[in-house]
């Protein structure tokens, strides 16, 4: 990845942490809010329907907006053939859960979800007006629109959520926060971007975006099936107030990794599709790429399970420190993370969609194993199980990767020890210092060790000449150059108007 392309993604990747970082810090806060007016167990009743919802996204998709992104040369027709079977299969994944509402009610034996599910499901199809802009903003590495779009939703449907809950509605602000998101989105969207559809289905597109979105479909449903598993069994065997706890660790861990992956994501996809026949030039993006996630996320996971509980306890008070040792052991869960995203993004830019099936299908037997010998135990049981599911899926990920562009896994675990060995250093050198600064208070505590924690890692970090610094340091370099450019366009033109 080298000249205007990597220029172009860095650029993205910028753009789309930004928004990202941005959406989930505004999020984060928002959710720390609610959970000080708002009980654990509400939270858990949501929590039982992700599920549901997450389920029949994927079907209304259908695989066919990362194919549009995935193949370089489709055209109107295409476009508004998705469009248009996306709105439909929308219209019928709603019906059938509104149909269905009753019986996921009994299923958790919680009669309230009942009108819950009802009200909620209308986010499919409220999101699939809005997919194919979306995905053209997408393909053409637009993110700094998307960046627009995701923070001015964000900030929205916090506002919508935060008034309800101010007004004692309860489990629905949770509700409201999510449509409010939902109509925020696809607003902005069709306001950014100027692609508006035809209404007609040319079933010759549709034939050959499925070809390859089928498996991506079949990984995809497979993938949320398994995403929300866990969250599933606890909400079935355990309390709703349970569940809550469980979701707001999976919610905090989740915090840096869908900052981080996700932009990362969205962004590699798109941009490795560019470079398909390019074996030599993919492998040395992705080695990059590999080695810049883990330097930012590796000290970021481990600095979380350090401090887990003085921030727990500060953010949202002590009736959600129960969750503390989830969010420890979710961190470990995460270390994996870049391996996993970058090589399933190699995959699917490769339009190797069955090597992606295949891997996602060994990596659910084995979620499934670990949850079939761990749920009669304990909540604590069933996340060891799911660390340890989670870290041989990200090497099995590593594997299928590596068997396309001829990246070894061993090499790719070579690369990433040096970020990872740091963070466990600096994380442990923290941890002792908790121990001897125990007596202060959770503020207090919080303003010493992440500055320290943050040194610790940074100073060797850009001293040991590691190849991510390299990059790294490009990238801070090109966004400078940038920055200084529009601004000297700027003066110019100020200038020329006096």
């Amino acid at each position: 990845m080298t000249g205007a392309l990597r220029q172009r993604t860095w650029q993205a990747v910028y753009s789309k942490t930004t928004e990202t970082v941005l959406s989930q810090g505004f999020g984060f806060v928002l959710q720390m809010i609610l959970a000080r007016m708002l009980l654990p167990e509400q939270f858990g009743l949501i929590g039982m329907l992700v599920i549901f919802i997450a389920i029949a996204e994927v079907f209304v998709n259908s695989g066919f907006a990362q194919a549009l992104i995935q193949k370089q040369d489709a055209n109107y027709d295409d476009e508004c053939s998705v469009f248009c079977f996306n709105v439909v299969v929308s219209v019928m994944a709603y019906s059938l859960l509104y149909l269905a509402a009753g019986w996921i009610g009994a299923f958790y034996q919680q009669p309230g979800l009942e009108p819950l599910i009802r009200v909620l499901a209308l986010c499919l199809i409220i999101n699939a007006t809005g997919q194919i802009q979306w995905a053209l903003l997408e393909k053409s590495l637009n993110f700094a629109v998307l960046m627009r779009v995701g923070v001015i939703s964000n900030v929205f449907a916090g506002i919508v959520a935060l008034l309800m809950a101010s007004l004692g509605y309860g489990v629905w602000s949770l509700v409201g926060l999510r449509i409010s998101r939902a109509v925020g989105r696809v607003v902005l969207a069709w306001f950014y971007h100027p692609w508006r559809p035809r209404f007609v289905v040319r079933l010759q597109s549709l034939k050959t975006l499925f070809s390859y979105g089928v498996k991506l479909l079949g990984a995809g449903l497979l993938d949320q099936f398994f995403v929300h598993i866990h969250t599933t069994a606890i909400g079935r065997l355990f309390t709703p107030s349970d569940l809550g706890l469980y979701s707001r660790a999976k919610s905090i861990e989740e915090l840096p990794i869908m900052s981080l992956t996700s932009a990362a994501s969205s962004v590699l996809f798109p941009a490795f599709s560019t470079l398909q026949n390019d074996v030599a030039r993919l492998r040395g993006a992705t080695v990059r790429v590999l080695t810049v996630l883990c330097a930012v996320l590796s000290p970021c996971l481990i600095g979380l399970a350090v401090v887990a509980r003085p921030l727990v306890s500060l953010l949202l008070t002590e009736k959600w420190t129960p969750c503390v040792p989830y969010v420890q052991l979710l961190c470990v869960a995460g270390i994996l993370w870049p391996m996993t995203i970058v090589n399933l993004e190699i995959l699917k830019a490769c339009g190797r969609s069955d090597l992606f099936l295949r891997v996602e299908v060994i990596k659910k037997a084995l979620v499934l194993i670990a949850l079939l010998a761990t749920y009669r135990c304990s909540i604590m049981a069933i996340v060891i199980g799911q660390v340890i599911s989670s870290l041989v899926g990200g090497i099995l990920n590593g594997y299928y990767g590596a068997r396309v562009i001829r990246y070894h896994l061993i090499f790719q675990l070579k690369d990433m020890s040096p970020y990872v060995g740091m963070s466990v250093l600096m994380g442990a050198s923290v941890y002792l210092l908790t121990e001897w600064l125990e007596s202060l208070p959770g503020w207090g505590l919080l303003l010493v060790v992440i500055p320290v924690g943050v040194l610790l890692y940074a100073i060797p970090f850009f001293s040991l000449g590691l190849p991510a610094r390299v990059e790294v340091v490009h990238m801070l370099r090109d966004l400078q150059n940038r920055r200084t450019l529009a601004h000297s366009a700027l003066l110019r033109q100020r200038i020329e108007e006096q």
